[in-house]
């Protein structure tokens, strides 16, 4: 928590339209980050799910937030992250 205020301001600086984590660790520290984080995902998920893009608020600014698996997942989330590839009509 004790990066959060340079988070912030990176983000306020970065003012992002589309904004990726990889891995549970990073979606966690950036639910900490946005508004109403009560209804976003509070890890990933290995199935039909993965890959969603959420339209979270940071500072009052929009954006589109992609929390996708980091590279050393388990296999699970590496076959997941293949078929997103793969299947995604998402473009930043």
């Amino acid at each position: 928590k004790g990066h959060m205020g340079r988070l912030m301001a990176e983000l306020s600086t970065a003012q992002p339209t589309v904004i990726v984590t990889l891995g549970n660790a990073a979606l966690r520290v950036f639910r900490e980050l946005v508004e109403n984080a009560d209804r976003l995902p509070k890890k990933l998920s290995a199935d039909l799910n993965y890959g969603t893009v959420f339209n979270v608020s940071v500072n009052g600014r929009g954006a589109k937030w992609v929390p996708l698996a980091h590279p050393a997942a388990p296999d699970v989330y590496q076959v997941e992250h293949e078929k997103w590839v793969k299947n995604s009509s998402f473009h930043a």
